[in-house]
Formats: C-alpha cells, sequence, structure tokens
C-alpha cells in the first residue's frame, strides 16, 4: 500500500511530493495534465518576494523556504533562487535593502520539484485525471481512469485563483534589466501599494492595487515619473500570472486520511515551505518530515 497519494502536479502539489518522498515515504503524485503542460502553466511566471510586502507571520516562512530551496538546488543541481536589492519608496525617500529580495521562476522550480520527488523514490502519473477520492477508516482509495489506489493518506491540491495586482503593465527599460535590477516597492495614495519587479523575458512588471483608484491609465502616467527609466509609451503583452509576489495562503481541510489544500495562487516563493507544512499536517502521529537530513 502506498503511503500518499499527492493529487495535483502543480508547485504546491510538487513540493508536497517532495517532502512526503525525501522523509522516506512512497508517494504517487497523479496529474491530470502532462509534463509539457505543467511547463508551459508557469512559463514566464517569475515568483517575488520583498520585505515590505511580508508581515511577521510569513518571515519565518520565508527563511524555511530559503533553506528549501538549497536543499533542492544541492539535490538537482539547478540554480532557482536569486536574491536582489530591495528598494522602498516612501514618503519622497528610497531605502535599499542589500540582498533582501527574493525570486524563483516558476517553471525551473516545478520541474526541480517534481524532479527532486522522483529522485527520492515517488512515482508521477501525467494524464491521470481523477473520478473519486473515498475516504476509509484506515485508509484512502483513489479511483482514476486506469483504475484504483489505495493509500494511507491523501492530499488534493488545488487553486482557488490566482493572486496578483489589480493592475498590471509591463515595460522595457531603457537600462538593461540584470541581476543589479532591484525590486521595487512603492505607496501611492491613489493606486494603492506598487510594486516593480524584474521578469524573466528581460522586462519590468509594474502592478498596483487596493487603492481608490485603480485604472492602467492611471498606472502609467504614475510610472512616468516614479520610473523614468521605463519606456511607458509601449507596454509590453502581460501573460498569465506574469507577476507573482508575495506569499500565497493556504486553505486545509481534513476528512479523516485526506487532506484537501486549496491556494491562493498557482505558487510564490515560500510554496516549497508550503508544501512541507503541508506534508507534516499529513502526517500528525508519525515520524516528522525531514527538513535538513537529506539533500
Amino acid at each position: 500500500m502506498t503511503d500518499v497519494v499527492v493529487v495535483g502536479g502543480g508547485a504546491l502539489g510538487a513540493a508536497t511530493a517532495w517532502w512526503l518522498a525525501r522523509s522516506g515515504r512512497s508517494v504517487v503524485l497523479l496529474e491530470e495534465g502532462t509534463t509539457r503542460l505543467l511547463r508551459l502553466a508557469a512559463r514566464g511566471t517569475t515568483w517575488s518576494a520583498h520585505p515590505s510586502w511580508t508581515g511577521d507571520d510569513d518571515r519565518a516562512l520565508l527563511a524555511d523556504a530559503v533553506e528549501a530551496w538549497g536543499l533542492l538546488e544541492r539535490q538537482t543541481g539547478a540554480d532557482l533562487l536569486t536574491r536582489r536589492d530591495a528598494v522602498d519608496h516612501t514618503g519622497g525617500s528610497s531605502r535599499c535593502r542589500p540582498g533582501e529580495a527574493l525570486q524563483v521562476r516558476a517553471d525551473h522550480a516545478v520541474a526541480a520539484l517534481l524532479a527532486g520527488a522522483t529522485g527520492h523514490g515517488a512515482v508521477l502519473r501525467y494524464r491521470s485525471p481523477v473520478v473519486a477520492v473515498e475516504a476509509l477508516d484506515d485508509r484512502v482509495e483513489v479511483r482514476t481512469a486506469a483504475g484504483r489506489i489505495r493509500a494511507r493518506r491523501a492530499i488534493v491540491t488545488s487553486v482557488r485563483a490566482a493572486t496578483g495586482p489589480a493592475v498590471e503593465l509591463h515595460f522595457r527599460s531603457r537600462v538593461p534589466v540584470g541581476p543589479a535590477t532591484p525590486l521595487i516597492a512603492h505607496h501611492d495614495p491613489d493606486l494603492g501599494p506598487m510594486r516593480a519587479v524584474p521578469c524573466a523575458q528581460g522586462h519590468i512588471a509594474v502592478g498596483a492595487g487596493s487603492g481608490p483608484r485603480g485604472t492602467l491609465g492611471d498606472l502609467r502616467e504614475h510610472v512616468r515619473t516614479w520610473l523614468p527609466d521605463l519606456d511607458v509609451d509601449r507596454p509590453e503583452p502581460v501573460g498569465p500570472e506574469a507577476m507573482s509576489t508575495g506569499t500565497c495562503a493556504v486553505t486545509v481541510d481534513r476528512t479523516g486520511p485526506v487532506l484537501t489544500a486549496v491556494s491562493t495562487a498557482l505558487g510564490s516563493v515560500t510554496t516549497i515551505a508550503r508544501g512541507r507544512q503541508l506534508a507534516e499536517q499529513a502526517l500528525v502521529g508519525e515520524r516528522p518530515v525531514a527538513r535538513r537530513a537529506r539533500a
């Protein structure tokens, strides 16, 4: 009997499967799509974290995530976590926090998490849509079109809605975007919290939300004076969830041996740490998930 079946091969499901497998559990991960579709879904998305976007409760989670990305990098050889300078614009003044902003390329991260999970023995089954998950007294039966899988636990992951700024535009920069390009946080009375994030495509994503005004025209005119190096008259196309910032919340419900986890975003820098939390919740009463013992 399999220890844990994980349903959903996106960022959260892959992270959860990786933690479980590296702790010695037998894991089957079921994904209705294919590897190519997973990579396409994440392509171009950059997960970013800036100190001013992070509350007290999330700082410990970010620290756990930084350590976990390092573990995954050592296992897979992938270069995943990038540090940048974090700049705060407040009240006409600027403050720079060297190396305190974090970024992860989503497509690279999902690929590395899946590779890491299989490297520790997890079994990945693509094109395996789940028909039903039945919680029994001491086990779970997961039904797919190909048959039934019996397991001690099941974790079902999904995304309720992608989060992000209320308005977002991408611009080419007259100054080349590179490793020295910072993440910038700013607050405008009309547009609310604003952020400027270097993207994998080589341009700058600028987003704003939660203010009394929030149209694309408002954002463009504000950027014209706030970030004069950007070519505001020729915005670039914005792909699906091209900017993902801060942390994403995960709501977990339990029905016997089945956990259902719903994330508020496709992923974030902290998703790898959320995966550990989810793995530990599924294994309550068993030996804990190893954090450092194995790369």
